[in-house]
């Protein structure tokens, strides 16, 4: 049994249990089985919908110390193997205690501190960085890096479904967008004449506030729809020529998808990497709309334009969208797992 640790409510993104999904369910393809822990009972349909098993612990989602009993409870209820960890919020109490009894693979977007765990997991590492490696430095934590292990679902492995792109802009920022980013460029998307020929497609989280207004808009706009709870995002993002993204999961989608994107952060761990990405020349990064939503919503209008308007910088990015995902991350983190699972075993 693969236990996984994480939440997902409005302050966490989306893509972290989606990514957890993604390598579960290639985990199982192993024959092994798969649990998730949750804090509370928040949006447990997501795990539903996917057939995955779980149990609400009713702890503080934000106070991973108070809630190591129970899960130390679970660990030995399951039989846990193996603890996948994936979340912003956890302490080294609760690493310690929890190893003390299980092995546990962490997933760390940030790397700002080493912790007491068997593998740590950090995707957005580029082939020329060794961050991962410097923090762990004398440990004897397993370690794996590189974009290769990004774990994305089944619909954006190769070959899964052929662009069919038309004059499409969509636009999504994962379960919230707590800054309205959605709502405002559309608007501007709509309000733009040099992209007058574009449709746009919004695709708002279950969280999205704005869903209404949006709805509303739609009603007497024809070249704007709006989707929300979709299962077809793969499709969606190959359809489109052109896309608007906060950072996270859905930019490796729209890169496995290779849609020239623009890249928006609202959270720390976005900016560095979409500034690292844009020097890559892989999308526009559009800046931190914690810092100035309005000018960061014009920036975006301007890089759509120059996108609509240059055919080979939109291919520069298709291009090198294609070097750094392919969509079989999942599969190597599930692989990696059942080989130490196994490797215990002997």
């Amino acid at each position: 049994m693969i236990g996984f640790r994480l939440d997902v409510n409005e302050n966490v993104a989306t893509g972290h249990i989606m990514r957890c999904i993604a390598i579960a369910k290639k985990i199982q393809e192993f024959g092994e089985k798969c649990v998730f822990l949750l804090a509370d009972g928040r949006n447990i349909d997501i795990l539903e919908k996917n057939k995955m098993k779980y149990q609400v612990l009713n702890i503080p989602w934000q106070d991973w110390d108070a809630g190591v009993d129970a899960v130390k409870q679970s660990v030995q209820d399951y039989q846990i193997e193996l603890l996948i960890v994936d979340s912003y919020v956890v302490t080294s109490t609760f690493f310690e205690k929890v190893k003390a009894m299980v092995p546990i693979f962490y997933i760390d977007d940030m790397c700002n501190c080493a912790f007491d765990v068997s593998i740590v997991l950090h995707y957005s590492q580029w082939k020329e960085e060794t961050t991962l490696q410097e923090l762990y430095k004398g440990r004897k934590a397993k370690l794996l890096s590189g974009m290769e292990y990004m774990p994305l679902r089944d619909e954006f492995e190769p070959g899964k479904l052929e662009p069919k792109r038309s004059k499409k802009i969509m636009i999504t920022t994962g379960g919230t967008d707590p800054f309205h980013i959605t709502l405002d460029v559309v608007k501007y998307i709509l309000q733009e004449i040099k992209l007058r020929d574009y449709e746009c497609v919004a695709i708002l989280g279950k969280m999205n506030e704005d869903k209404q207004k949006l709805d509303v808009l739609a009603e007497t706009t024809p070249r704007l729809t709006v989707l929300q709870n979709i299962s077809n995002m793969g499709e969606i993002m190959k359809g489109s020529c052109m896309a608007v993204s906060a950072g996270g999961t859905s930019i490796y989608e729209l890169c496995a998808c290779q849609t020239p994107t623009v890249c928006v952060a609202f959270a720390e761990d976005h900016v560095a990497f979409a500034e690292k990405m844009q020097q890559h020349e892989i999308l526009y990064y559009a800046g931190d709309v914690r810092e100035n939503k309005n000018n960061v919503e014009k920036r975006i209008i301007k890089c759509l334009v120059k996108l609509a308007n240059d055919e080979e910088k939109r291919r520069l990015f298709q291009r090198n969208m294609e070097t750094i995902v392919d969509g079989k991350g999942a599969q190597r983190i599930a692989e990696y797992v059942y080989n130490y699972i196994k490797s215990k075993k002997c």
